[in-house]
């Protein structure tokens, strides 16, 4: 009797022992279980985590050297945006005038050699410049059409192109910015060529007209001198 006694106390014993292992292991499990959620719920916060806006009055970007060659500022028109070279000085800058967008292309004298923009008049205008600042070539929209001037070192006008309202036209000047030679579209949609005088003033108009070519010659005074045919 006293033997199966101890037994049963052995085993009781036992079962205790393996009760106490199966809830060591069940807590472990569960304590494995809330950190993989806990990890996993950070990863879903990290990647989630909803874009800022950068609020500031202005922004630069330099380079490996510490100087800038990017920025965002404003002026009282609006916003600015210039990129420059490594010597620091600006090479494009974007920015508003007048209430309306430009973009000028400098040299690196720092000083513009080409400029687009939106005139008051509201067209778009293009002008490339000289070291000097004068125009050499400008290109521009206009409500009849498209316009494009080419000038001389001294910024006066050499050569037009256009439109009026019969058609194209190329007006050829001389140092003076007067007119020496003139083609377009003339009367009845004919096409014409003015020779002009130093004054400005028509000496030989060549025209197609109807049927045949015609050269009418003037005087200085407008007077029609002589006609072929």
């Amino acid at each position: 009797m006293p033997e199966e006694v101890e037994i049963l106390r052995a085993q009781v014993v036992l079962l205790q022992q393996e009760v106490a292992a199966l809830k060591r292991q069940r807590w472990s499990n569960l304590g494995l279980v809330a950190v993989g959620t806990v990890l996993f719920c950070a990863a879903a916060a990290t990647s989630q985590t909803p874009v800022r806006d950068v609020v500031c009055r202005s922004l630069k970007v330099v380079g490996s050297d510490g100087r800038e060659v990017a920025g965002i500022s404003s002026n009282r028109n609006g916003g600015v945006i210039a990129v420059r070279g490594q010597d620091g000085k600006a090479r494009v800058m974007v920015g508003v005038d007048h209430d309306a967008g430009f973009v000028d292309w400098l040299g690196a004298d720092g000083k513009p050699r080409a400029t687009l923009f939106v005139g008051e008049d509201g067209n778009a205008e293009l002008d490339l410049l000289n070291p000097e600042g004068k125009k050499l070539t400008t290109l521009e929209g206009t409500e009849e059409g498209g316009t494009v001037d080419v000038r001389g070192a001294d910024g006066n006008r050499r050569v037009l192109l256009g439109v009026d309202n019969a058609g194209g036209v190329i007006n050829i000047r001389g140092n003076d910015d007067q007119s020496r030679v003139v083609a377009g579209v003339g009367f009845e949609n004919a096409g014409e060529i003015d020779l002009r005088g130093s004054d400005g003033k028509a000496r030989v108009i060549l025209r197609s007209d109807q049927g045949t070519g015609t050269i009418q010659s003037f005087d200085g005074t407008a007077r029609l001198r002589g006609k072929v045919p």
